[in-house]
């Protein structure tokens, strides 16, 4: 279940524990929101399965902490088998450009990649 939640402050992540994090995804800024005490702020609101919108990903420690980020991140919305299976239609369609379902390859690509560098930009931005 997704919950959103609205905060006073930008949130972005925090050690959960030695192998989570919890992150703050899908950002929606508001300005001048009223919340229910009649005061008005700059608002971010996430959305996430945690009860504060934020997600517990998973990170290996050994990890330097932008690439656990950026994986774990990636992993709200593609598994490791999921991931492997894309770049292995890519492979294919290296052998067999003209594949049945070469279109479906390359767009499924396609939108692995932007969310990929989607992760990247958002997790650097959490670490300036």
């Amino acid at each position: 279940m997704v919950t959103e939640s609205v905060h006073n402050k930008k949130m972005s992540f925090e050690k959960y524990d030695n192998t989570h994090y919890i992150v703050y995804l899908n950002e929606k800024v508001t300005e001048n929101y009223r919340n229910e005490d009649g005061d008005t702020f700059t608002a971010f609101s996430y959305a996430g399965t945690e009860t504060d919108g934020g997600t517990v990903i998973g990170i290996d420690p050994d990890e330097q902490i932008q690439d656990a980020l950026i994986n774990g991140v990636i992993r709200t919305r593609y598994t490791v088998s999921v991931e492997d299976a894309i770049k292995t239609h890519q492979a294919i369609l290296f052998n067999s450009p003209e594949h049945a379902k070469a279109a479906d390859y390359r767009a499924e690509f396609t939108q692995f990649n932007e969310f990929r560098e989607s992760c990247i930009e958002t997790v650097r931005g959490w670490l300036e």
